[in-house]
């Protein structure tokens, strides 16, 4: 016999999404926390006492004391138990009728299916398919196979790295060329604590201006990090481009005593002349960032938050300046190496266009990522007359 429960304890709660196999961070209990303009609860279903089905449930205030309801990434139980869907939407629909919601929206990570850019022709999935139709068959609405972030709350599509014994092996040749790019221009990446935020959230700065986006501020990102705590993760590019001027100059001085050694051979005078040609033309591009950043400096940074055997990258950041020197290939080789051997078995890479032809999808290529699409969203409507009233209304506003 099913029993459905609201204000059911984090605890429970967390312990029955870490363990599930459609485990998500959105679906941890902190993550109101981190909405906190929000309202929220949680609520659960439990058969002999044991927990079958759970989901965070954010709720945001609308005018006239309504309110719309949000399961992001929920919720979570079985889908292929018709049985239990049902019985779960059904005391959903009465639970939400108390609070005077208009509409719920939900997300369930349920991979529609997984493909790789080499191979697209990747079929969608049986099981998935039935459960979109089950989900209608629960009077919800299906927003269909949408291509493009803006068209649902969540990104449908995701790029993600399962993990790997040899991470280098996975990846193409042109990322490890960049990679020792990066490093022969002394880049250097660590992990960080959150003390260092103020520097990544100046990257965020940079890159929000650079995109015309808006991201989030610094006191968001504390807020992360003093929420998850452990299982938070701030990872920073830096670089000193003096000391790369430096040797570049040592290699040119090298190399200029080379030619003026009349006993060496003409292939080592013709290899000096080469360094001399390469390293001043490395100097040239350098010479306005030596003078502008004359120390060290965070030229690029990441954030990632884990829980369970997933491990979320939710924000990542550049200064522009520094785009010779590719910081942002040995950071995400780093970020994902680490997440490795800190024992998480899935990165999620961030959402992408359907149409994977962004430069999100073009820049995460460079990992050998798989790409995750996900059913959907859907609507599930409390009030009907109401609901249509708010979607005609929405249209009007957007246009669309």
């Amino acid at each position: 016999m099913y029993i459905f429960k609201s204000n059911v304890s984090s605890t429970i709660h967390d312990a029955f999404v870490k363990n599930h196999p459609l485990s998500n961070l959105l679906q941890s209990s902190n993550w109101a926390k981190i909405k906190d303009n929000w309202h929220h609860d949680i609520i659960s279903v439990f058969e002999n006492d044991k927990i079958v089905a759970s989901s965070l449930a954010l709720i945001k205030p609308l005018p006239l004391g309504l309110c719309m309801i949000y399961l992001p990434r929920g919720p979570i139980m079985d889908y292929t138990n018709k049985e239990l869907v049902n019985y779960f939407f059904k005391e959903l629909k009465k639970w939400a009728k108390k609070q005077h919601c208009l509409f719920i929206t939900f997300d369930p990570g349920i991979e529609l299916r997984r493909f790789t850019l080499d191979n697209k022709d990747i079929p969608n999935d049986k099981t998935a398919l039935a459960i979109i139709n089950n989900l209608i068959e629960n009077k919800a609405i299906y927003k269909g196979q949408t291509l493009h972030i803006e068209q649902t709350i969540q990104p449908r599509f995701h790029m993600a790295k399962p993990y790997v014994e040899d991470l280098e092996k996975t990846v193409p040749n042109s990322t490890i060329k960049s990679i020792k790019a990066a490093n022969k221009r002394h880049v250097k990446v660590d992990l960080y604590s959150k003390d260092h935020l103020e520097e990544f959230a100046q990257m965020i700065s940079l890159t929000e201006k650079h995109k015309n986006v808006h991201l989030r501020n610094l006191d968001y990102f504390k807020k992360i990090m003093d929420t998850y705590q452990d299982d938070s993760y701030l990872y920073l590019a830096k670089v000193n481009p003096n000391q790369y001027r430096q040797e570049l100059e040592n290699n040119i001085k090298d190399a200029t005593n080379i030619l003026n050694d009349i006993n060496a051979t003409n292939n080592a005078h013709k290899k000096a002349q080469q360094t001399i040609d390469s390293s001043n033309k490395e100097l040239i591009k350098i010479q306005e960032l030596c003078q502008k950043y004359p120390n060290e400096t965070t030229i690029a940074g990441g954030l990632m938050v884990g829980f369970g055997t997933n491990i979320e990258m939710l924000y990542a950041g550049r200064n522009d300046d520094f785009n010779a020197f590719r910081p942002q290939y040995p950071l995400y080789m780093y970020k994902i190496q680490h997440s490795f051997d800190l024992g998480y078995k899935f990165v999620n890479m961030g959402g992408i266009s359907g149409t994977l032809d962004d430069g999100l999808s073009t820049f995460k290529a460079n990992f050998g990522p798989i790409i995750v699409e996900y059913i959907g969203e859907f609507d599930l409507p409390v009030n009907s007359l109401l609901y249509k009233l708010a979607k005609f209304a929405q249209k009007i506003k957007t246009g669309k």
